[in-house]
């Protein structure tokens, strides 16, 4: 996910609109399927944790999480507009995708998702 977004900025720095539109479709394909794809692992694993008794609670926080995060991206990409460019939201988006892969290997307590839940 964060080579695609920086794909894009290097698309938006060195190619014109017109050589742009192939290599945006394939960044923005994969950063779709990466993001997309993201969730329902992340909530098996969740469940795995918390357990299937607790799932309503622990799938409810995740999303309340998730919106947080869209949020806080919206304001971040808003400041990079402000003070940066277009060219830079890329960049920026790429680098909070390896801060979270950071965080996450950071946090990581060796819990994994058994492999049949219930």
């Amino acid at each position: 996910m964060a080579i695609s977004l920086a794909s894009l900025s290097i698309t938006a720095a060195y190619t014109g609109p017109s050589a742009a539109l192939l290599p945006v479709l394939a960044a923005m394909a994969v950063w779709g399927v990466t993001a997309w794809g993201f969730f329902p692992p992340q909530q098996a694993r969740l469940i795995g944790i918390a357990g299937l008794k607790n799932a309503p609670i622990i799938l409810s926080l995740n999303s309340s999480f998730q919106y947080l995060g869209f949020s806080l991206g919206a304001a971040l990409g808003s400041l990079t507009l402000a003070f940066g460019g277009l060219d830079d939201l890329g960049w920026v988006g790429g680098a909070c995708v390896v801060a979270a892969f950071l965080l996450f290997l950071a946090t990581d307590r060796g819990i994994r998702s058994p492999g049949r839940i219930g």
